[in-house]
């Protein structure tokens, strides 16, 4: 058994103790000095424990925090399209570049006119655009540019 899934179950069974994270770090600090993960590791795999994570050999923490932060910030999109990256970053506790790859890699959205929108509008979508609707009344009304009233700065 490696040290890195020695320390991981150490820090499963102190926190199955009900023990604080700082109390695990500190034990885990005296038993194995310089080899110790960071505070900030332990910290981490001490709260997915808090949250029901069992495995303590594979190494898809990350994969897992990603698929949850894509999951929450996709629901907060939806919720409210007008919200922008630094709120969404604060909301869900994602640092601003994470937020920025996730909406364009893997939720596929770009930021148009203030709404977060997909890439790619179905023909419903761009019937329903402001420049469809003018379109159509160039089209079917023979005085609608006589109607449109323009000045001159000058």
């Amino acid at each position: 058994m490696t040290e890195k899934i020695a320390q991981r179950i150490c820090i499963k069974f102190r926190q199955k103790l009900r023990d604080t994270c700082g109390e695990t770090y500190a034990k885990l600090k005296k038993v194995y000095g310089e080899d110790c993960m960071s505070h900030t590791r332990v910290y981490e795999l001490f709260k997915r424990f808090q949250h029901d994570r069992e495995n303590v050999e594979s190494n898809d923490f990350q994969n897992i925090d990603k698929c949850q932060n894509i999951q929450h910030l996709l629901s907060t999109v939806r919720e409210n399209r007008r919200i922008t990256i630094r709120e969404l970053s604060e909301e869900c506790n994602i640092n601003y570049g994470s937020v920025q790859s996730i909406l364009t890699d893997d939720l596929g959205v770009r930021c148009l006119f203030a709404n977060l929108v997909p890439k790619l509008l179905s023909a419903d979508q761009k019937e329903n655009t402001a420049a469809f609707y003018l379109l159509e009344c160039v089209e079917n009304e023979e005085n609608f540019l006589k109607m449109i009233i323009t000045e001159d700065e000058s």
